[in-house]
């Protein structure tokens, strides 16, 4: 049995498509709280500026965490299955966005169809992920650059599981078996707070 720990840090503060001064400082301060200790095998992120800078910030700050190289990963997006959803919901992610920041996923998953389809494709990359990393019974850690709702939306337990603030981080613990006809299982899922 391997284990698969996949830290999806939400970006941080944003103007564009770029972290702001203090975005940056957000994704620091969350990564000395929340992840100093942690090594890291693999890191990728959504396909955004805001998300890659994210990982790159979080990186120098743990200073030599055992990654050489960021991977773009859509599967980490929000972006393909909301464009796609919102044409068949008719309700943008703007109306909701204020709304939706002190709310749970399970809001989100009620409210806004889009999120349905994040969670099954979260699930899916994190799943087919873990699987190509867990060639040996040792332990491995990913870091993800990306975005809410989405990086929460693949949670144990909608109702308990927050909305991401800024440089939050949802820490999500796959068990993958060893052996021919075994698939990885979310065990775990669990949400921490950049110390702001």
């Amino acid at each position: 049995m391997a284990i698969v720990i996949f830290d999806i840090m939400r970006h941080g503060e944003k103007e564009g498509d770029a972290l702001t001064p203090k975005g940056e400082e957000q994704v620091r301060q969350s990564a000395k709280r929340n992840l100093l200790w942690c090594r890291y095998t693999r890191a990728f992120f959504s396909g955004f500026t805001r998300a890659r800078q994210t990982v790159q910030v979080c990186l120098s700050t743990l200073g030599d965490p055992g990654v050489s190289t960021i991977e773009e990963e859509p599967g980490f997006s929000y972006e393909p299955a909301m464009t796609e959803a919102e044409q068949w919901t008719g309700r943008p992610y703007s109306e909701l966005k204020e709304e939706g920041k002190s709310k749970n996923v399970e809001w989100w998953l009620r409210n806004w169809a889009p999120t349905l389809v994040i969670r099954g494709q979260i699930l899916a990359t994190m799943r087919m992920r873990a699987q190509m990393l867990a060639t040996s019974s040792r332990d491995y850690r990913v870091l993800v650059g990306g975005h809410g709702p989405a990086a929460e939306s693949g949670c144990l337990d909608p109702t308990t599981t927050p909305s991401l603030r800024e440089a939050d981080i949802i820490r999500y613990t796959w068990e993958v078996g060893l052996t021919v006809g075994t698939f990885p299982r979310l065990v775990e899922s669990v949400v921490l707070r950049a110390p702001y």
